[in-house]
């Protein structure tokens, strides 16, 4: 809290259980999904500008500014590749699936 008041940053508490709860209501999807979607909620929330700064959270905490180029609907569908040495000449080259959130560690650009 003393560097937030230090930088001139109010502290806020956003509550991103409101916006999972409406995209898993939104998109029809199962209450189990429901941590990713708040996970998802907030990881865009941190990528969002602040109206005090212009900045967001992201950019406080890593010091540049995030990649948004490949943000995804969360519950889109979708089809995710098969690579061709997991499958045979006639198989199909793609399956059919749902966006269920950004994973920790990867790169999105």
């Amino acid at each position: 809290m003393e560097y937030l008041n230090r930088s001139g940053i109010k502290h806020e508490k956003p509550e991103p259980r409101g916006e999972g709860r409406c995209v898993l209501y939104h998109k029809c999807i199962e209450k189990k999904w429901w941590t990713e979607a708040v996970s998802t909620a907030a990881w865009i929330i941190n990528r969002m500008s602040n109206s005090v700064t212009a900045k967001t959270s992201y950019e406080f905490v890593y010091c540049t500014k995030p990649q948004l180029k490949n943000i995804k609907v969360f519950g889109a569908l979708g089809y995710a590749n098969i690579p061709d040495e997991k499958r045979r000449k006639l198989d199909a080259k793609a399956f059919k699936c749902r966006f269920m959130g950004y994973e920790d560690g990867v790169s999105r650009t």
